[in-house]
């Protein structure tokens, strides 16, 4: 199964709105699943399942998380200026 993630681009790390969507849609694309029930614990937050995967996660794992917020830290510098 192959998640869908609505919109253009994934939601941004670092906007509080979007925080826990950006979470759940990281272990969906990045964590081995079978069903949604198994993304994280029920007693858990998304946030705090992500945190701890990010925590185990390889190099090659953290890279792929910060190249998908490439499009996000390049377009908060253009609209910086």
């Amino acid at each position: 199964m192959i998640p869908y993630f609505p919109g253009q681009w994934f939601p941004q790390a670092n906007d509080p709105s979007t925080r826990t969507l950006y979470c759940a849609s990281m272990l969906a694309l990045l964590q081995p699943w079978r069903s949604l029930f198994s993304l994280k614990a029920a007693n858990t937050t998304f946030q705090s399942t992500y945190d701890t995967f990010c925590e185990h996660a390889s190099a090659r794992t953290q890279k792929i998380i910060d190249n998908i917020q490439y499009f996000h830290k390049t377009s908060d510098k253009v609209l910086e200026r």
